[in-house]
């Protein structure tokens, strides 16, 4: 979580992906945005009561983030825990090339199934680009199995590269167009935050 003004507390942190869906939005959009190389989130904040003042000041210390330094985030809901059972210590089989759209893997728990599941989200080790399962993934006795995902690798991945599949914190920076205040109240105002962050891919 960045350094946002105390003013506004973690706890009422929310979260909410802006990956559109078929029931709302069109085909053509959603292949658009399941092809782009980054993710894509609504950060929502709720400040206490602010005073006119404490609102004046609150708001020029938040333009200091807008496309500002990259920050990581673990996105509750999303990125912490896995839908799948996620068992034994997933690395990679098969060496895959940069922009491939599945991997191939070992080392995972035995004769699982749903051990990924589509929605999932995980990282190559030692990397901070998200990528999100398209497919549910079931093992064999050996451990092994190919999984599918979105979009594709932006590097090449070796044999034997772990993956990260818990509390995966991606790196996200701000778009500076998109800060926005709702604000209510009479002498002191209840401050509704919005951000778009999207993955720094730098």
């Amino acid at each position: 979580m960045p350094n946002f003004p105390i003013e506004f507390v973690n706890e009422q942190l929310e979260l909410d992906s802006n990956t559109p869906e078929l029931r709302t939005e069109s085909e053509t959009l959603v292949e658009n945005i399941r092809d782009s190389s980054h993710h894509r989130f609504e950060i929502r904040l709720r400040s206490w009561p602010l005073t006119k003042p404490e609102h004046r000041r609150v708001f020029g210390l938040l333009h200091d983030f807008i496309g500002g330094v990259p920050f990581d985030l673990v996105l509750p809901g999303y990125t912490d825990k896995p839908l799948g059972v996620a068992g034994g210590s997933p690395a990679v089989r098969t060496a895959a090339p940069a922009g491939q759209k599945f991997l191939q893997l070992k080392q995972c728990a035995s004769n699982v199934i749903g051990q990924h599941k589509a929605g999932d989200y995980f990282q190559i080790a030692g990397r901070t680009k998200l990528y999100i399962l398209t497919k549910d993934a079931n093992t064999n006795g050996s451990g092994e199995t190919t999984i599918y995902f979105r979009p594709g690798l932006k590097e090449a991945v070796s044999v034997d590269t772990l993956l990260k599949v818990r509390d995966c914190a991606g790196r996200f920076v701000m778009r500076p167009d998109v800060l926005k205040f709702r604000v209510r109240g009479n002498d002191k105002e209840i401050t509704r935050l919005e951000i778009d962050a999207y993955e720094d891919l730098r």
